[in-house]
């Protein structure tokens, strides 16, 4: 399970309708336990040579966010990005390129602002649905 505040989840919605049609992308912080609790939401730029269909978070940015998580004792427990004009659910280009083996990725879609979160499963190379709460 993944928490997020509301206040997390109208910045990831309000980011993802700012960034389209390219998807929007960014980092999340927080305690990783039995459950993950996101402290903070980053907003990243998204720098794939096809940010239409695909996210790429620029290295320099995520070493960035890893020392700060660092500092505040606090760890990267996730990534979000966006689905401009599809379902939040994960594409076959978001299964080929995830690698955070037991990371959260959260979805959202522009069109229906559902949102949902997915856990990558490296043995069995697939996404599982994980649950999400928004307090």
């Amino acid at each position: 399970m993944i928490i997020l505040k509301q206040d997390h989840v109208k910045k990831i919605l309000q980011h993802a309708r700012s960034e389209a049609p390219k998807e929007s992308c960014g980092i999340l912080v927080g305690e990783w336990g039995d459950v993950k609790i996101v402290k903070e939401v980053h907003l990243c730029t998204n720098v794939d040579a096809y940010p239409i269909a695909r996210y790429t978070i620029d290295p320099k940015e995520i070493l960035k966010i890893m020392d700060h998580a660092n500092e505040k004792a606090l760890e990267i427990v996730g990534f979000f990005h966006s689905h401009p004009s599809g379902g939040s659910y994960p594409s076959i280009i978001d299964s080929e390129r995830a690698s955070w083996s037991g990371a959260s990725y959260i979805i959202i879609s522009v069109p229906s602002g559902t949102i949902s979160s997915w856990i990558w499963d490296e043995r069995k190379g697939k996404f599982i649905e994980e649950e999400l709460k928004v307090t």
